[in-house]
């Protein structure tokens, strides 16, 4: 007998409400903002793994736990980073959420290829040139 397909949607269901329930609990101004990050990261990294199990396991429904996926990771990242219109700077306003969805046996982190000054300096010689091609427009 072939076991049944697991729940994905339900455990991304379930992900979406303790992440919403927990955006609404956290305290921006909290005295312990490292575990709030901490947790905030966790509920990231299990909705990307629900993804990466469907995936391994060819599940049918691989498209449509992706697009709902998509969707919760993308709330939770602009709660991380906050609206600064409305005063809110979220848990990372000031600088960037740490990588989430990386596996090592999968998907490794990437790794920078050039170093810091060689990337200024490519960036120097890009703006450079975008603009003396402007001019001459």
């Amino acid at each position: 007998m072939a076991q049944p397909e697991p729940d994905y949607k339900g455990r991304l269901d379930n992900l979406a409400q303790d992440l919403e329930s927990f955006m609404d609990d956290v305290d921006e101004e909290s005295e312990d903002e490292s575990s709030a990050r901490a947790e905030y990261l966790s509920f990231l990294r299990q909705i990307t793994e629900v993804v990466h199990e469907a995936q391994a396991t060819n599940s049918p429904d691989l498209h449509d736990l992706v697009k709902q996926a998509d969707g919760i990771l993308n709330q939770g990242i602009k709660f991380g980073y906050g609206d600064e219109e409305r005063g809110n700077y979220g848990l990372y306003g000031e600088s960037c959420i740490p990588s989430f969805a990386h596996r090592d046996d999968v998907a490794p982190l990437l790794q920078e290829q050039y170093k810091e000054s060689e990337a200024r300096t490519s960036v120097m010689k890009f703006l450079k040139s975008f603009f003396l091609l402007k001019s001459n427009f």
